[in-house]
């Protein structure tokens, strides 16, 4: 990061350095040539160096750029391999949150069906009517869960 602001600054500097070469080239047209000549010469000797600074700063860029490469990659690559073990568990855990809650709400609504009724419902219930039990709390009804995604992978 350090090596793009320095090829950067390197770049402005020497776009600086060129455009006070060409306004002083442009009013060399004055009687005081003497002084320009002396002037124009450093400008010139600057617009240069600075030219090379920024030439200087770009290779190392590159060279950095191209040494770093292959840890780029090695860390692109586990970063996938991490994200497709992290979708793994999410999976999972997403799959037995909905197994114990529709086991849960199916447990739920079979003591619901199997209620015996209040009062003000009993009236117009016959008293010959038998209740069944619901199935014991520790009861675990069989769900497969999987994911919409998962699902049309398969098919």
């Amino acid at each position: 990061v350090d090596l793009k602001i320095d090829c950067d600054e390197a770049e402005m500097s020497a776009k600086d350095a060129k455009e006070e070469l060409v306004e002083e080239q442009k009013g060399s047209d004055d009687d005081d040539t003497e002084v320009n000549v002396e002037m124009l010469e450093q400008l010139q000797k600057d617009a240069n160096e600075k030219e090379e600074a920024a030439t200087q700063a770009l290779i190392r860029l590159k060279s950095w750029q191209a040494e770093q490469q292959e840890t780029m990659q090695r860390m692109q690559d586990n970063t996938r391999k991490l994200q497709r073990r992290l979708k793994s568990v999410c999976a999972t855990v997403r799959s037995e949150y909905s197994t114990s809650c529709l086991q849960e709400d199916f447990r739920a609504g079979l003591k619901e069906l199997c209620r015996k009724p209040d009062e003000e419902e009993a009236e117009g219930i016959q008293d010959n009517v038998t209740t069944n039990t619901p199935l014991p709390e520790d009861f675990k009804m069989d769900v497969y869960c999987i994911s919409a995604n998962d699902y049309l992978k398969i098919e």
